[in-house]
């Protein structure tokens, strides 16, 4: 495929149009040197292209070039291949810019020796510990080619950044999602008092479920699952004590904070996930 150049923003970044005759942004070593307007990009020097939803894209990450040093847009691509690999999924373009100002806002303060603030807290980093794990390994890459000490707090940063760039996610999604996600855990862990352990398996899928259960309820997309109808449980079975008190919290819990009322395929998903962590202490 041919690219033609309309803008070169420096020797590494240039403004340019695809065979569609739609506005890109293209990257690449030395893909800007020596190029005017309407000269053919050479596609093997191409390492990435941006193919944005709208002008305003192009418009910001112009003048974003323009204020900030190359390598922390160097360093934000890394840090995107790196965490679509491991995410396995495509994450939205806006977040090399995100990240580019980002890095670049942070290297400027520890340089300068300024005290900075950590963004998330602990149950954020819980919720999303894939992106986290991600962004700590970032934080080691910056630590490295910047030759300076960033703290592994930094990592709370980039990984809002990451979960941001998610498909559907926004930043005010993501923030609920993590709150509502540690409020259901905390009933759970309130009303199931064996249940301590955040880093089991089991307990992890329950994360993970409750993630894209607020996600789909955040989204308005409706439960079409069949019906179970009544769940068939002791609640004076031993170990199972107080679990239907639990999902009836939950329950109650979405009703009051999301207007949403939960059905009995959700209440027995729930209770799925939540009867493999008690079968786990049980079998301790």
């Amino acid at each position: 495929m041919n690219y033609r150049v309309i803008k070169v923003l420096n020797n590494n970044t240039v403004i340019s149009r695809d065979e569609d005759d739609r506005e890109i942004v293209v990257t690449g070593n030395g893909i800007g040197y020596g190029k005017h307007y309407g000269m053919v990009i050479e596609s093997s020097k191409i390492r990435n292209i941006y193919e944005p939803r709208n002008k305003a894209f192009i418009r910001r990450f112009e003048k974003m070039v323009a204020e900030i040093p190359e390598i922390c847009f160097l360093e934000a691509e890394k840090i995107k291949g790196m965490a679509e690999e491991s995410l396995n999924m495509n994450l939205n373009e806006n977040l090399v810019l995100t990240l580019a100002d980002h890095i670049n806002f942070t290297i400027v303060q520890y340089k300068n020796k300024e005290t900075r603030a950590v963004l998330m807290n602990t149950e954020f980093q819980t919720i999303y510990s894939k992106e986290y794990e991600i962004s700590k390994r970032a934080v080691e890459m910056l630590s490295r080619d910047f030759a300076i000490e960033i703290s592994e707090g930094e990592a709370s940063a980039i990984t809002f950044h990451i979960v941001n760039s998610e498909v559907g996610h926004s930043s005010n999604d993501a923030v609920i999602i993590a709150n509502s996600v540690q409020d259901i855990l905390n009933i759970v862990k309130r009303n199931l008092r064996c249940i301590k352990d955040n880093e089991e398996v089991d307990f992890s899928r329950l994360i993970v479920h409750l993630q894209f259960f607020l996600k789909r309820v955040i989204n308005k997309q409706t439960d079409d699952a069949s019906d179970f109808g009544q769940l068939l449980l002791n609640p004076n079975q031993g170990i199972y004590e107080g679990i239907t008190d639990c999902l009836n919290e939950i329950t109650e819990y979405m009703a009051m904070s999301f207007d949403y009322k939960m059905s009995e395929t959700e209440r027995f998903y729930l209770l799925i996930h939540i009867t493999r962590i008690l079968n786990t202490k049980r079998g301790e």
